[in-house]
């Protein structure tokens, strides 16, 4: 039986999904706050990371090592460089790499970290269940999406400062450090679900599309997760 553990970045987000879903218990574990939700198989997990591939990867080792879940899934918002891409949809993440990582000098590709892979793949089994269990009308779903992780915000005046992959869909903050993590441990699933929070266009600012937005893709990240637990 699977046991789901939930990566959210913000904290915001994290309250509003309390107030949507079933928690039965609330504890703080290594400085995150974890959530256990009723569901009608077993229970599931949801933690709140903080932003940022450390916090993210930490956060996914908690679950892990502590909680024994054997599904992990990151859900949240992403800028989309995706000509085909608008505010708001959904994108199911096939595949995840670094967006700001150069140790090229050492025979390595660039984005890879040494002695790990260029890209880290998202389970594909897990993936097709959670898009025949997304039910919301009305939004664009797309799949085998690409996904570049950076510990910047990316806005037209910073853009041009990263190599992002020529494959790159989506832009976040967490995505390929819980992919990363997850790599490590054979019996473990990971699913990343993003919403298009913001289009990156050199004439609007990322940062002002995502505030005016952000009430959108919560409340679709919250129809999301309780699609998938019940």
């Amino acid at each position: 039986m699977n046991k789901i553990g939930f990566v959210v970045a913000l904290l915001d987000e994290t309250n509003d999904l309390r107030k949507e879903l079933k928690v039965l218990k609330e504890e703080k574990v290594g400085g995150c706050l974890v959530y256990t939700i009723k569901n009608n198989n077993t229970s599931s997990y949801l933690i709140y990371s903080g932003v940022g591939k450390a916090n993210a990867a930490h956060a996914t080792s908690i679950l892990i090592n502590k909680y024994k879940v054997n599904v992990v899934i990151n859900i949240g918002s992403a800028c989309s460089i995706n000509k085909g891409y608008e505010i708001s949809d959904i994108c199911v993440v096939s595949s995840s790499i670094y967006g700001d990582v150069d140790v090229c000098v050492f025979g390595y590709e660039k984005n890879q970290l040494p002695h790990e892979p260029l890209e880290f793949l998202t389970t594909n089994e897990l993936n097709q269940k959670i898009i025949k269990l997304i039910d919301i009308k009305n939004h664009n779903i797309h799949t085998d999406c690409y996904l570049s992780t950076t510990d910047c915000f990316i806005d037209k005046h910073n853009f041009k400062k990263f190599d992002f992959h020529k494959s790159t869909d989506l832009i976040d903050m967490e995505g390929t450090a819980i992919g990363q993590i997850c790599s490590k441990y054979s019996n473990v699933k990971h699913a990343i679900i993003k919403v298009v929070s913001d289009v990156y266009n050199k004439k609007v600012t990322s940062s002002k599309q995502w505030t005016e937005n952000s009430v959108l893709f919560k409340n679709i990240i919250s129809k999301i997760i309780k699609s998938i637990i019940n």
